[in-house]
């Protein structure tokens, strides 16, 4: 089951850290609190077809499990309406 629940809070990327995120900038990293158990907060990335500047605290977001081009398991939102 994918994991749903609310941004809690975000970051929007402008400068890769490293030259292996150059091709993501910019990217939005969210914090996001599930809805069970106790509210735990999970990070991921917000998935680049949503647009950051729409994002609230409270938003409802989904989350996939995807992989990385070398085989790093990411977990990335989307907003569900």
């Amino acid at each position: 089951m994918d994991p749903v629940g609310t941004i809690y809070s975000w970051t929007t990327t402008h400068r890769a850290p490293t030259p292996e995120f150059a091709h993501l900038v910019p990217y939005t990293i969210v914090v996001v609190a599930l809805d069970e158990p106790h509210r735990i907060r999970l990070l991921g990335r917000l998935a680049p077809t949503n647009e950051a500047p729409s994002l609230r605290v409270g938003l409802r977001v989904q989350g996939t499990r995807e992989r990385s081009a070398e085989g790093v398991p990411l977990l990335v939102w989307n907003i569900i309406a």
